[in-house]
């Protein structure tokens, strides 16, 4: 028996899983990625199932949070943190320091079922803005995460998009570099730069 050949049919195998893994991944990630707008909008959400709970607590990197039916924004109460660590609370777990897993479960689920649903809904929206053999141009590109605020030639819809490979990205920076507005084309499944 040879283990040479057994041994790189494994390593060819632990490859391919190993790729395909990565790709899921990646594409998961990219499609649960979330625009700016979409990110002041899980924020509002967010903030307003807080206030449901009417006297809820945050800690947050040292900082206390209280949420309120009354309150449009949570109000700062610096001097009620006393070393607790980052989570949700009411007035009775925070003045005994106990943090309440059952509250945060809930707390935390109810946050994801927010996100989970504004990007679906993100997801809708930018599928409609994406058109076949529509122009595009390029009006900003991201520096620290990957993405283009684009204009639509034809009615002049102008949203961000997060949906661009890094090759398209790389050419839109060396674009930007050489002080040329680049125009994409959507073929379909990515972007593509007109001549």
């Amino acid at each position: 028996m040879d283990l040479s050949i057994i041994k790189d049919t494994i390593v060819d195998i632990t490859k391919g899983i190993g790729e395909t893994l990565i790709k899921e991944l990646s594409n998961y990630m990219n499609n649960n990625q979330l625009t700016d707008d979409s990110k002041v909008k899980v924020q509002n959400e967010t903030r307003k199932m807080l206030k449901e709970y009417n006297g809820i607590y945050e800690v947050k990197n040292r900082v206390v949070y209280e949420y309120t039916k009354n309150s449009e924004y949570p109000e700062l109460k610096k001097e009620l943190y006393n070393g607790q660590k980052n989570g949700y609370y009411t007035l009775q777990d925070l003045e005994t320091n106990t943090f309440n897993q059952e509250l945060n479960n809930e707390i935390d689920q109810k946050k994801n079922e927010i996100k989970n649903k504004i990007i679906n809904e993100q997801n809708k929206y930018l599928d409609s803005c994406r058109l076949k053999g529509e122009e595009y141009i390029v009006d900003e590109l991201g520096d620290d995460e990957k993405y283009v605020y684009l204009t639509r030639k034809s009615d002049n819809v102008e949203f961000q998009d997060l949906k661009i490979t890094d090759e398209m990205y790389e050419n839109i920076k060396e674009s930007f570099r050489n002080k040329q507005t680049p125009t994409l084309i959507w073929n379909g499944n990515e972007y593509v730069m007109k001549d």
